[in-house]
C-alpha cells in the first residue's frame, strides 16, 4: 500500500472514483474511503452512488463531477487547484465550470428503501464523513471505525 502517488490516475474503477483522482491531484489513502463509502452505498441501496454513462456525449469524467454536485452540493472553489487537469473543470475563480441543479442528497435517496428513520440518520452521517470533498478533511480508516454506525446494534 501507499501513501502518497502520482502518475497513474486512473486508479479506482468509475463508478468509485474520488474527485481529486478525476482532477490528477496528489493520490492518497482518502481516496480509498471515497471508494467505500461509495460501495457502502451501493450495498445497502443495490444502485451505484455516482453511475456515468459512457454511451451519452458528455464526457464520463465531467459526468461524475456533474453527480456528485447534484448530491453532495458544489465543490469547494480552488479545492483540486495542484490537479492536472484542474483547468478542463473548473473556472480561473474556483468555480466549476458548469451550472449543476441540486439532486437528491443521500439522505432523500436512503429513504425509499424501508430503513428506520435512525438507520437512515447513522448511515447518511457515516457516508458523509466518507464522501468529503476535501481528501484531508474526509474521515481516516480509523475515523471510520469509531463512527456510531458501526457501533449501534441497529434493528
Amino acid at each position: 500500500f501507499f501513501q502518497e502517488r502520482t502518475g497513474n490516475y486512473q486508479i479506482t474503477t468509475l463508478e468509485y472514483r474520488p474527485p481529486e483522482v478525476v482532477a490528477e491531484c496528489i493520490v492518497t489513502p482518502a481516496c480509498d474511503i471515497w471508494s467505500l463509502g461509495c460501495t457502502l452505498f451501493e450495498l445497502a441501496t443495490s444502485e451505484y452512488f455516482l453511475h456515468p454513462e459512457s454511451d451519452i456525449k458528455t464526457d464520463v469524467q465531467i459526468q461524475l463531477y456533474d453527480q456528485m454536485i447534484a448530491c453532495l452540493g458544489p465543490i469547494p472553489n480552488k479545492l483540486y487547484r495542484d490537479g492536472n487537469k484542474y483547468s478542463m473543470y473548473f473556472n480561473s475563480d474556483g468555480s466549476y465550470f458548469r451550472d449543476v441543479e441540486h439532486g437528491k442528497d443521500i439522505l432523500t435517496r436512503l429513504i425509499s428503501y424501508g430503513y428506520s428513520k435512525d438507520e437512515i440518520l447513522l448511515f447518511n452521517d457515516f457516508l458523509h464523513i466518507m464522501l468529503e470533498y476535501d481528501p484531508k478533511k474526509r474521515a481516516s480508516a480509523t475515523q471510520c471505525l469509531q463512527h456510531p454506525f458501526l457501533k449501534t446494534p441497529l434493528s
